[in-house]
């Protein structure tokens, strides 16, 4: 009997009407609000113009809703995809929802391996390649042998691992790391702001600290031979890439704040590099790992933070803030979904920690 009430309960919880999701409300207030404006226009309106706007809304579809064209071209080995204004789903309707982020363009790899790359409506490949098709000869055709260059919006290349494979004998103190370090942020620090230079600069010396690790030190190297003015140090690039993505990968069994840090910082080079596959994969890691560490709220809200100092939160806060703006370039560079939102966070606004 027992079991009997357990399925009838069970079957009525699976039955019953799910919440409408947000979006989906959203999409609703934004048709209730254009019916509503659509009517007032209709009555202060005289005859001419009442008829003239009942005669420009569409039977199909909302007064709001303004499909997109399908792109005229269409490349080798790319499918296009732009929603239908006929769809029956409630979340493809409305003002609100983002139809250029349904769009995009599947571009298939080599036909030996089983790979393809989306690249959605807001990607920089999208606007180049509605101006500029691609030549057909750089896609990936069938008679490429996966060892050959693969051409594309993804550039695959290998390293240059003449010197990767040499014993790595450069220490963090060296010269040379100091001199790449350096350059990273008299440069490029700007872009790269998940690192908090002071606090960085302060474990680096004193040699511990939980603002620094040699992962991501090496990490800081490596942009900083990409940028490099000597040759000399340019061609260390691909030693110290491979060092630090090595590192990256042991320290995931027991990931820290630098693991997070150098990810994004790799993630962003390995893109700027042509690797934008294995790039968007780093990136994606970091922000997986906001979410596991708890960046996403704010420490000054819990009680065992209490004896973290106001600058050791602050720098968490300014951690969170630089992985979220990197996650919407990301999204909007390659028009993908972001992995995070705000309505999921509620940590503050960042303040000077030094006045």
């Amino acid at each position: 009997m027992k079991s009997a009430t357990a399925r009838r309960w069970i079957h009525k919880q699976q039955n019953r009407a799910r919440p409408a999701s947000k979006k989906h409300v959203q999409a609703l207030e934004s048709q209730v609000n254009s019916l509503e404006l659509s009517i007032q226009d209709l009555a202060s309106a005289d005859d001419a113009t009442r008829s003239r706007l009942l005669a420009g809304i569409s039977s199909s579809s909302p007064p709001s809703y303004q499909p997109h064209p399908q792109p005229a071209s269409q490349p080798l080995m790319v499918d296009d995809h732009v929603p239908s204004a006929a769809s029956g789903s409630p979340s493809e309707s409305g003002d609100l929802v983002l139809a250029r982020a349904r769009e995009g363009r599947m571009c298939k790899l080599a036909a030996a391996r089983k790979a393809s790359q989306f690249y959605g409506g807001t990607s920089l490949f999208m606007q180049l390649s509605e101006t500029t098709p691609p030549n057909p000869q750089q896609l990936a055709g069938p008679s490429e042998s996966p060892g050959e260059r693969r051409l594309g919006p993804d550039t695959e290349t290998t390293h240059n691992d003449n010197m990767g494979y040499q014993a790595f004998h450069l220490q963090p103190k060296d010269e040379t790391c100091r001199q790449l370090m350096a350059t990273f942020f008299q440069t490029v620090f700007q872009y790269n702001m998940c690192v908090y230079r002071e606090y960085f600069l302060r474990d680096y010396h004193a040699e511990s600290g939980p603002y620094y690790s040699d992962t991501l030190m090496f990490s800081i190297c490596a942009v900083g031979a990409s940028i490099s003015q000597e040759p000399t140090l340019r061609a260390l690039l691909p030693v110290f890439l491979k060092r630090a993505g090595a590192m990256v990968f042991e320290s995931l069994e027991l990931p820290d704040l630098t693991t997070l840090q150098s990810l994004i910082i790799l993630g962003h080079l390995e893109i700027g590099q042509g690797r934008s596959s294995k790039g968007w994969l780093f990136c994606g890691m970091a922000f997986r790992l906001t979410h596991e560490m708890g960046l996403h709220l704010d420490q000054g809200n819990w009680t065992s933070s209490k004896s973290e100092s106001s600058v050791d939160r602050e720098i968490l806060r300014r951690v969170y803030w630089a992985v979220f703006i990197v996650n919407k370039q990301m999204s909007l560079y390659f028009g993908r979904p972001p992995a995070l939102y705000p309505h999921e966070a509620n940590v503050r606004n960042t303040y000077s920690v030094f006045p």
